[in-house]
């Protein structure tokens, strides 16, 4: 579809529709990022029932940390149409997955039940039930990690489970009896639909096969839960005994809760995978499961569980001759070699259950000798003017040679710009759709452009600001940075999981080198060419060597929004856009220290000259200062609205600051 513009967000593709809502895949010119964004039906839009139904999904799953519940980001109302913005997910559900590659080895599908029923008990700790539990609001990505989603239909546990006009809320084919027959129902109708589940993971198979609603109706108020190991030969009977308890007809013989049916189906997979391994010839008569075609790909979790459940061994077990990955801390790929000096620091961290704030080194160079600045520059401390420019600027580039400041306008698919000397706008031009990340080659006289929208890079001649070339990535580009020396430009494609290396004398694409989870800001330390990526739906940055395109992660902790490095002391910062605070990583000796700062940092730029470092929080209005010496915050600066991303002019220190709420550019003096 074409983009289209929806308040402050760009509508990019359709993804989906659910029972009351359309789902895009759109892009959020406030706070720079793709996002997945439910928007209630039009014809919906007028029936109270369902706004508030709507409004309660917003609510509720706002308020849950759990991380197989997928994050909310915002939720409002938009040209009279309610919205609810989250985290964007690219995997593949359960009803996908079952029906790509048939039934599931025991182990993977008790790991994937597990999951689902941490997000269960989490919601129902609150006092929320789900009400439709089913394998395609289950999503799953490549390393088997589950998000539980769509809690479209998510109410308070006294509420009815009927419509105003007393139609049933949910699929008949996963619904408790009580639903069908009180129309009442608790967080066991949730417990019931997870033992369905486990049912289908294992058969194939929903638990009652008929397709006329009345029969399905019929089938789960009167028929006795079915045999997976007979409707599936191979199939553990151990699991026998807990579908039957999880599908009770009486909702007081069930497990009590979520997490007590996971670590049941737990048991019951260590039983049978110790007669196993006592009947070796037992793997042999079930059926190989098919791979399902094509990859998934999902965000690692960011928060720790919330909900206290029953502990059990937790187990990485071989059935059917395929391995089942551990799901909450996956092994590092062969292929992405953990860089060992930050790993081992933040291993020992754990180890001895302290909270480290590491005093960072970098106040020499290579040499040895200390080093010492001359500059009698001070770091800025307020706002002195404000530049208008077009609709949505996000991005910022500065030229010292000509002292242009290049800033895009994602609303209107130009860049703008800007006579520093005089402080005004000297003109804009065309480039591709929804730019959202710039790069500047001032040697070659070169500049670029992320286009989000059309999935390309357009290059520039700054001395004529003329597009000549168009590059198609054929992903979706983030994020631009340049290697002058190298002659090598990369772009961040979050959508695919990897980064794009461009030859710029070319003008022509030479690699895609797959990365962490959703990479979107990146940086390049040009002289030792290492490029930095910020994975977003990780807790870690990549690294990418240049001339070998090998790659390693850096643990940062939490989920990093964006990166800039400091080529003078090698250290790299990363914000934490959802725990307010920057982290700070030297690479040579694998410190780490972290600094609060303002409500969702989203923009970064270092001062090497004055060991400063500027984080723009889009929430606030504010930019923090930090002396990057002491690592401690000396400043915090009110701004307009919506600061974002900064450059620094190096020759006279000052910083233009995005303003992406106001559509105007900043200037930031001492």
């Amino acid at each position: 579809m074409d983009e289209t513009p929806f308040g402050r967000y760009r509508l990019l593709e359709r993804l989906g529709v659910g029972g009351m809502g359309e789902v895009y895949k759109a892009y959020d010119t406030v706070t720079d990022r793709l996002v997945a964004l439910k928007v209630l039906k039009r014809q919906l839009a007028t029936e109270s029932e369902f706004i508030e139904r709507f409004k309660r999904e917003a609510r509720a799953v706002a308020g849950l940390t759990e991380p197989h519940v997928v994050p909310i980001h915002d939720y409002g109302e938009i040209d009279g149409r309610l919205f609810l913005d989250m985290r964007l997910l690219e995997g593949t559900d359960l009803t996908g997955l079952i029906r790509q590659g048939g039934p599931m080895p025991p182990a993977l599908a008790v790991k994937i039940i597990d999951q689902v029923a941490s997000a269960l008990d989490a919601a129902h700790a609150n006092g929320l039930v789900h009400r439709d539990v089913k394998p395609s609001n289950i999503l799953v990505t490549a390393k088997n990690f589950a998000y539980l989603i769509d809690f479209g239909i998510v109410r308070a546990a006294e509420d009815s489970g009927l419509t105003s006009t007393g139609m049933a809320i949910g699929t008949f084919a996963y619904m408790a009896p009580e639903r069908f027959t009180t129309g009442h129902a608790d967080h066991r109708a949730d417990v019931y639909a997870l033992a369905c589940v486990l049912h289908e993971c294992l058969t194939g198979q929903r638990p009652y096969t008929m397709t006329q609603p009345e029969k399905q109706m019929a089938a789960h108020v009167y028929d006795s839960p079915p045999r997976a190991s007979q409707v599936r030969p191979g199939v553990p009977p151990a699991f026998d005994p807990v579908i039957a308890r999880g599908m009770a007809k009486d909702p007081n013989n069930r497990y009590s809760s979520a997490g007590e049916l996971a670590a049941a189906a737990d048991r019951a997979l260590t039983i049978s995978t110790q007669h196993a391994i006592d009947d070796p010839d037992a793997t042999e008569r079930i059926p190989p499961r098919r791979e399902p075609t094509g990859p998934a790909r999902i965000a690692p979790p960011t928060a720790p569980p919330t909900i206290a459940r029953p502990t059990r061994p937790v187990t990485t077990p071989r059935y059917d001759g395929y391995a089942v990955p551990d799901v909450i801390a996956p092994a590092v790929s062969k292929k992405r070699k953990p860089w060992l000096p930050i790993a081992a620091a933040v291993v020992v961290a754990l180890l001895i259950g302290v909270f480290a704030v590491w005093k960072l080194s970098g106040e020499k160079d290579s040499g040895g000798a200390p080093t010492t600045s001359t500059v009698t520059a001070s770091p800025v401390t307020k706002v002195t003017g404000t530049i208008p420019v077009e609709r949505r600027p996000t991005a910022v580039a500065f030229d010292p040679g000509t002292q242009v400041v290049y800033a895009t306008n994602s609303d209107v698919d130009k860049v703008t710009t800007i006579d520093i000397k005089n402080r005004s706008v000297t003109g804009s031009f065309a480039v591709g759709k929804t730019p959202v990340g710039l790069a500047i080659d001032t040697d070659a006289h070169r500049l670029y452009t992320a286009n989000i929208g059309d999935k390309t890079v357009s290059v520039i001649d700054t001395g004529t600001n003329t597009v000549i070339a168009t590059i198609r990535v054929g992903k979706t580009t983030a994020r631009v940075a340049i290697d002058p020396s190298a002659h090598l430009l990369y772009a961040s494609n979050p959508d695919d999981d990897t980064v794009t290396v461009i030859d710029t004398a070319k003008n022509e694409v030479t690699n895609t080198i797959p990365v962490g989870s959703f990479p979107w800001s990146l940086a390049v330390d040009g002289s030792a060419h290492k490029i930095y990526t910020a994975d977003t739906h990780s807790n870690d940055l990549s690294l990418i060597d240049g001339p070998t395109g090998k790659v390693s992660t850096v643990t940062v902790g939490t989920p990093p929004s964006r990166v800039a490095f400091d080529a003078t002391t090698h250290i790299v910062y990363v914000t934490h856009e959802e725990e307010n605070s920057v982290s700070a990583v030297d690479t040579k000796t694998g410190n780490v220290s972290t600094v609060r700062v303002g409500s969702k940092p989203v923009g970064l730029a270092v001062d090497a000259d004055l060991h400063t470092l500027y984080v723009a929080n889009i929430d606030d209005n504010t930019v923090t200062v930090i002396d990057t010496k002491t690592q401690s915050v000396v400043r915090t600066i009110k701004t307009g609205d919506g600061p974002a991303a900064m450059v620094i002019d190096p020759a006279t220190h000052v910083v233009y600051l995005v303003l992406e709420g106001a559509s105007s550019i900043a200037v930031l003096e001492p």
